[in-house]
């Protein structure tokens, strides 16, 4: 829809859903206020190509009043490059700072309560901090992922580029590895969805899916 902003919010036959094309903005995470509040609610990544981890963290914590943890930690290849943007805001956010080289979230690997239904949508674009927001959706209680695989972009990040010297081209390098000690993701095949569905219809069948369980 052209008419969509990178974060909006809006209703679908009385749904509400919150469509992000980017974890960039402090919309992201206010939206999750008005979330909360709702008994059934729609968060749409399916195109959503990251941004930045801690607000993935943080509309968590709006819309549940708590932290969630993740599944995975951090490891740099140059120290404090990475970690040293977590300095003291760790414990707000749920992170440690281990050396100048490892970063691991602190949070207690178990199911966070929820009593609402929130549903999420995904596809080969969900990409960066998306798949975090996706990977905390599988502590948390009543969520349920429609749509495709996610891109399978969390064990690597792009944090600058540099020209070779003789022919010029522009190359891009990472500066971390992300590690999933239970070996649940996989670098270009993602995290699956609960229920598979072409991602340009997941909305449509969120909505479809929300109504048929309602009568």
């Amino acid at each position: 829809n052209p008419e969509l902003r990178d974060v909006d919010l809006y209703e679908k036959k009385g749904i509400p859903i919150q469509y992000s094309r980017w974890v960039f903005s402090k919309d992201f995470s206010e939206f999750a206020k008005e979330l909360g509040k709702e008994k059934v609610s729609v968060m749409n990544l399916s195109l959503n190509g990251g941004g930045q981890a801690n607000l993935a963290s943080e509309w968590w914590q709006n819309y549940l009043g708590k932290v969630v943890p993740t599944n995975f930690f951090s490891v740099y290849t140059q120290p404090y490059m990475g970690t040293a943007g977590f300095q003291g805001i760790g414990d707000l956010i749920g992170v440690e700072v281990v050396d100048p080289w490892t970063l691991i979230y602190t949070q207690s690997d178990d199911f966070v309560d929820n009593e609402n239904l929130l549903i999420i949508l995904t596809g080969k674009m969900t990409a960066s901090s998306a798949e975090i927001f996706v990977d905390m959706a599988r502590n948390v209680e009543n969520t349920l992922i429609i749509g495709e695989n996610t891109g399978g972009f969390l064990t690597n990040n792009m944090s600058g580029s540099t020209k070779l010297t003789y022919s010029r081209i522009e190359v891009g390098y990472g500066n971390m590895v992300t590690i999933f000690p239970e070996n649940d993701f996989e670098e270009g095949y993602g995290f699956e969805p609960d229920l598979w569905c072409p991602a340009v219809y997941a909305e449509e069948a969120a909505v479809n899916f929300v109504h048929r369980m309602m009568k």
